[in-house]
């Protein structure tokens, strides 16, 4: 049978598939992400991620939002380069989501956890996706679109050949 990808049935049968092939991998055993974020970082590996299909990749960041009990955005995630991305990730590492000007932990040791989480992405090949269309440790004012329950989150997500790679803090005021 022919897959279409778009009626309800092909659509059902991509989820079951990308449910089958991924396999979830902790991040930072020793570290214990939990401990200390409200939220946790982890790594899917789903087979034939093709980073040129955007469709596809959302299709992707659905599923893994619905494995984790988060709220699937539909394709409403913004696109950042690595760099932005990463610059985002050591924000939400190093300050407080709800007050933002409160530092969690020093740069250095943010700085290490954020070192940690990319050494097995491709740098050079990847596509990074966030929740939020402008960073909350900017000035100025920020939106995003939630995938929590709780008053605020933030996912930063980055996604190569082999992997998706999700982070996601939460927080309440």
């Amino acid at each position: 049978m022919v897959e279409c990808g778009s009626c309800l049935q092909c659509t059902l049968n991509l989820n079951l598939k990308l449910m089958i092939a991924m396999e979830k991998v902790k991040l930072f055993e020793e570290v214990n992400f939990s401990k200390l974020f409200a939220g946790d970082s982890f790594a899917y590996c789903p087979i034939n991620c093709g980073l040129k299909e955007e469709g596809k990749l959302f299709n992707i960041l659905d599923e893994v939002c619905k494995f984790e009990g988060l709220v699937p955005l539909n394709g409403e995630w913004n696109k950042l380069s690595f760099s932005e991305c990463s610059d985002l990730l050591l924000n939400a590492l190093r300050y407080d989501l709800v007050f933002t000007m409160c530092e969690r932990m020093p740069l250095a040791e943010a700085y290490r956890i954020q070192k940690s989480i990319l050494e097995e992405i491709n740098s050079n090949e990847c596509v990074c996706y966030t929740n939020w269309f402008k960073s909350p440790w900017d000035s100025g004012e920020s939106s995003w679109n939630s995938i929590s329950e709780c008053t605020f989150d933030i996912a930063i997500v980055f996604i190569d050949e082999s992997k998706v790679l999700f982070t996601y803090i939460v927080g309440e005021d």
